[in-house]
């Protein structure tokens, strides 16, 4: 099971009792649902894991970022063609 679809799952059964009113998951009518406090949570949980997207993409790049910094921390001295140094 992916984490969408468990959270999908776990939003579901946190709201299939609640039946009509502001949380009703069987709204059918757009307006309704549009002004409806199922469609504001259901917003803030997508702001939720957007930024938890972004935090984890920056923290991947923060270490690839190290990864290629240490593996290119040589001092490259190139005296001719055939003499190259590589010192760390």
């Amino acid at each position: 099971d992916t984490w969408t679809g468990a959270l999908k799952s776990c939003v579901k059964a946190s709201l299939k009792d609640v039946g009509k009113g502001w949380f009703n998951l069987q709204e059918q009518v757009h307006e309704v649902y549009a002004v409806s406090k199922l469609h504001r949570f259901l917003k803030m949980v997508t702001y939720m894991m957007q930024d938890s997207i972004i935090f984890m993409a920056e923290a991947s790049l923060c270490g690839f970022t190290d990864f290629i910094c240490e593996r290119s921390a040589y001092v490259v001295s190139v005296s001719s063609p055939s003499e190259v140094k590589c010192e760390p």
